[in-house]
């Protein structure tokens, strides 16, 4: 099977351009970083935290992409996990996480919850809910994340072919 990955990264303002060349994508890989301390490059008047949720909701919600598996992935969990070492409290940066345990496990429940709710929230039509947490360099995790996007696109033709109803 081969796959084509193209990285649409770029800026907010040039989503609109690149969207509908995306109709018949079978599997979407979203990458969000844990390091939600940090400005956006493009911006650094946009806050951090929430512009992840803006462009997954957008993604998610879009009925052009309504069939495509999604696949989120939070990348640099081992950064993370250097910064909540060195004493960074998360409730600085993302008030809403409120009084919960300053640790990893902790921070990447409460962003997979709310990735989560907007999944199920915006979605055209129901789909799986496939999450991955990484380190900065991981390459077993990247080998079960490519299979899982193999099965996705099989799973996705199947019942195109009304082989599966799901």
């Amino acid at each position: 099977m081969e796959f084509y990955i193209t990285d649409v990264c770029g800026s907010s303002s040039q989503r609109s351009a690149w969207v509908p060349y995306f109709d018949d994508v079978q599997a979407i890989l979203f990458l969000a970083p844990l390091t939600f301390w940090q400005s956006l490059d493009e911006n650094p008047n946009i806050d951090c935290v929430q512009a992840p949720f803006h462009l997954w909701r957008e993604i998610v919600g879009n009925p052009l992409l309504a069939k495509t598996a999604l696949i989120l992935l939070f990348i640099e969990k081992d950064v993370l996990q250097g910064h909540i070492e060195a004493g960074m409290p998360v409730k600085k940066y993302v008030p809403d996480f409120g009084d919960r345990p300053n640790d990893v496990a902790s921070v990447t429940k409460y962003f997979r919850d709310k990735f989560l709710a907007y999944h199920r929230k915006f979605s055209p039509e129901p789909r799986p809910f496939i999450f991955h947490e990484t380190e900065a360099i991981d390459t077993k995790v990247a080998a079960i994340i490519l299979g899982e996007v193999e099965g996705q696109i099989i799973q996705n033709h199947l019942k195109d072919l009304d082989v599966i109803h799901t």
